[in-house]
């Protein structure tokens, strides 16, 4: 795989992107996922603690956060996405949010400079 590569995963609602994203993000050593919405993010969450150790998978919310000390998957709101992680993967979720005025300046922040170090995946309605 070339390094830093982007790709746009694009369409309607209940057509699996998430799912191609959790499903990629833990075929890598690292990665991280940015939701538009907190429960979103804590659902995602217990399905990938159900998957693999918990010990090994953050939640990183405004209101919530649990970050084990050998994290190497961070779940978050987009807003919440820690900048200082070097990451294979991360992935941005419902990215035509950034049309939204009121989701603010760190929602644009996180889409056009957040980059996995391997892979960056954008998911969004066509």
């Amino acid at each position: 795989m070339t390094k830093n590569k982007l790709t746009a995963v694009l369409g309607p609602t209940n057509t699996g992107k998430t799912f191609l994203a959790i499903e990629t993000m833990l075929s890598f050593d690292s990665g991280m996922i940015g939701f538009p919405l907190r429960l979103l993010a804590r659902e995602v969450y217990d399905k990938v603690i159900k998957k693999i150790d918990k010990s090994k998978v953050a939640l990183i919310t405004g209101e919530e956060k649990i970050i084990p000390l050998k994290a190497k998957y961070f779940l978050c709101t987009v807003e919440s996405m820690p900048i200082d992680k070097e990451l294979e993967f991360v992935g941005i979720d419902e990215i035509q949010m950034c049309n939204d005025y009121e989701r603010g300046h760190i929602f644009t922040d996180r889409l056009l400079n957040l980059r996995g170090t391997k892979l960056t995946m954008l998911m969004g309605s066509q």
